[in-house]
């Protein structure tokens, strides 16, 4: 499978041309689109608007190294959210309960916590 056509401008640097071929990969491989991206990086920090974002993504524009680092820790805590849960190690089941070891946050997907960072987006209404 190759990338999709992008521009390459003389503005970005060899680093953060491969900083951001490694993020669209990922972000392909994940199903992650733009805007849940860019929402995401917002709620941890990010100081670039959504439009800045695309063009960055679409390799228009230039971003400074923070907020190129904010994005990529921003689609691995989106990845890190939609991968499955691991098979644990003999190590990593001692004094576990089997509940824990069957689903990774709870009994049943039905009655699962959510992890934390969610928690607040996911209050019940009064």
């Amino acid at each position: 499978m190759t990338e999709p056509e992008r521009n390459h401008p003389e503005g970005l640097g060899r680093d953060e041309q491969t900083q951001l071929g490694g993020l669209r990969r990922a972000m392909d491989s994940a199903g992650i689109d733009a805007e849940e991206l860019w929402l995401h990086y917002f709620g941890i920090g990010g100081l670039v608007g959504e439009y800045e974002v695309d063009a960055y993504l679409e390799s228009l524009l230039s971003l400074p190294p923070l907020q190129r680092d904010l994005l990529a820790h921003a689609a691995n805590e989106i990845i890190d959210d939609l991968r499955p849960g691991r098979a644990p190690l003999t190590k990593t089941t001692k004094n576990l309960p089997p509940a824990t070891l069957a689903h990774p946050w709870g009994t049943t997907p039905h009655s699962r916590q959510l992890p934390p960072r969610w928690k607040l987006l996911h209050q019940p209404h009064p």
